[in-house]
């Protein structure tokens, strides 16, 4: 396996595992899908997840340097196609194959507007 490959396959694991460690029924429920479809939900999911806990950890931190990072770091994620991020890097193939640009700009904000509130 070449690094890019494992370097995609270990990013891809970060965002599967952390499906059940935050809702072992959704993991349960996405276990239905067929293989592929269980790929992009664990992409989207992971992408969600972690934005969430921003928010949720973030509070002895910056108050709003951690989510509007994650954001700045996604869109550089999406243009140059790599990111240390794993959680970003996975969620990459899904943006480009499974939901558009402004999708994902709705669920992002989705996630984030949330933390920003609660961050205030």
């Amino acid at each position: 396996m070449d690094s890019k490959s494992l370097h995609d396959e270990v990013s891809f694991k970060v965002s599967k595992l952390a499906n059940p460690n935050y809702c072992i029924s959704f993991a349960l429920a996405v276990s239905f899908w067929d293989k592929e479809m269980q790929k992009a939900i664990y992409r989207i999911s992971g992408l969600l997840r972690s934005a969430d806990e921003i928010g949720n950890t973030t509070m002895d931190y910056s108050k709003t340097a951690s989510p509007d990072k994650f954001e700045t770091d996604h869109y550089e994620a999406h243009q140059s196609g790599i990111s240390l991020n794993l959680i970003l890097r996975s969620f990459q193939p899904s943006l480009r194959y499974t939901i558009s640009g402004e999708l994902f700009k709705a669920l992002l904000a989705k996630a984030l507007i949330f933390d920003k509130m609660r961050l205030v």
